[in-house]
């Protein structure tokens, strides 16, 4: 019995001192974040106040700055207030008078000068604005008139179209209404013979040239028809060409068929054109 009453002391013993060394380490440690954090807030209460100081300096710097240029100042008018003492007493009453009037004409001739310089700058300007307001006006004038342009050469390109398909196909009528008498045979062949012979051939357009709208052809086959057509459409084209070169400078003349490429690289005028057209 009194083992165990020392062993169980013993083991009490050491229960308390591992209690008492768990609850020391618990405090050093609290205590440590409490250090810490006091430390924390120190530094940023020290750099708080060390950008306080700095920003309080800068301004008692400026204040020096002021107060320096001030009484540089207030030394100059002073120097010069002296001066001019000076000079009225030696001068004389008419004397300062005098030098009133010149100091006076000085300084209304350099309000004459800055107020000229303000004029003319302010004239710069207006004429600027004038100019650039111009230069817009006559880029988007000069844009509508390309637009137009390609769009009156794509009008005389399909109306030549239409009018060279409008031959084509009169001609062909004609040479197939010729080439059907002509097979039919009867007692009228002849006489349609002598009709066709003899009658001057009708205008096939009134795009042509003068020369050829001036002379009266006459053919009785459909292969000189068929000469004749293309000896015009070549002429024709020719023509035209020419006219389009002459109207459009530097523009290419395109066929109604093809797509229109302006001068200038601009899409949605593209897409317009080749929509329309």
């Amino acid at each position: 019995m009194p083992c165990l009453l020392a062993t169980c002391c013993a083991q009490q013993r050491l229960s308390e001192e591992e209690q008492y060394a768990q609850l020391k380490k618990e405090a050093d440690a609290a205590a440590a974040e409490e250090v810490g954090a006091i430390e924390e807030r120190m530094k940023e209460e020290q750099e708080k106040i060390l950008k306080e100081m700095e920003a309080k300096r800068n301004a008692y710097d400026k204040m020096l700055d002021k107060l320096k240029h001030r009484k540089e100042l207030e030394e100059r008018r002073e120097a010069l207030r002296q001066d001019q003492q000076q000079r009225l007493k030696a001068e004389g009453k008419g004397g300062g008078l005098q030098s009133l009037m010149e100091q006076y004409e000085e300084h209304r001739k350099l309000l004459e000068e800055a107020l000229a310089e303000e004029a003319e700058r302010q004239h710069k300007k207006a004429r600027e604005r004038t100019l650039l307001r111009q230069v817009e006006r006559t880029e988007r004038l000069h844009q509508k008139r390309v637009v137009e342009k390609q769009r009156f050469l794509l009008n005389q390109e399909e109306i030549k179209r239409q009018e060279l398909a409008l031959v084509r196909a009169s001609m062909h009528f004609d040479c197939t209404q010729y080439l059907t008498s002509r097979t039919q045979g009867g007692p009228d062949r002849s006489k349609q013979l002598i009709i066709c012979e003899n009658s001057p051939v009708r205008r096939l357009t009134d795009s042509w040239s003068p020369e050829f709208a001036a002379k009266p052809i006459t053919f009785c086959f459909a292969f000189a028809a068929a000469t004749m057509l293309f000896r015009a459409t070549l002429e024709q084209r020719t023509s035209r060409r020419a006219e389009q070169k002459e109207l459009g400078g530097n523009f290419e003349s395109t066929r109604a068929e093809e797509k229109v490429y302006p001068r200038f690289h601009d899409s949605k005028l593209v897409a317009t054109l080749n929509a329309e057209y």
